[in-house]
């Protein structure tokens, strides 16, 4: 475990250029970008609820120069969203779960 915390250690130094694109996610635009880091929402396409493919994260793996790029998935701990995989619809008629509070007014 100790060797592969080190590993990891070694690779985030290595990060220059990051950046977060959580809407209108262009996979090509991103895997042309030289970013080091880049943070998505793996949802690509909020309007059909599309996660992104095994052959878009491949693009989004790697940098224009061939070398590794590492993508980290955004998901919100603090809100649960409906277009979400894990929601369903019965909880906005029915019993929710217990860990689901009430809907925020703030949004």
């Amino acid at each position: 475990m100790h060797a592969a915390r080190v590993e990891m250690r070694a690779v985030l130094a290595r990060v220059a250029r990051w950046g977060c694109q959580y809407q209108n996610i262009d996979v090509q635009s991103i895997g042309a970008s030289p970013l080091d880091l880049i943070v998505v929402e793996p949802i690509v396409d909020a309007a059909t609820g599309r996660i992104a493919s095994a052959e878009e994260m491949q693009v989004l793996k790697r940098k224009p120069t061939g070398d590794r790029r590492l993508v980290l998935a955004y998901l919100s701990v603090g809100a649960a969203e409906e277009y979400r995989p894990y929601w369903s619809p019965d909880w906005k008629t029915g019993p929710a779960p217990v860990w689901l509070g009430s809907e925020s007014s703030e949004w």
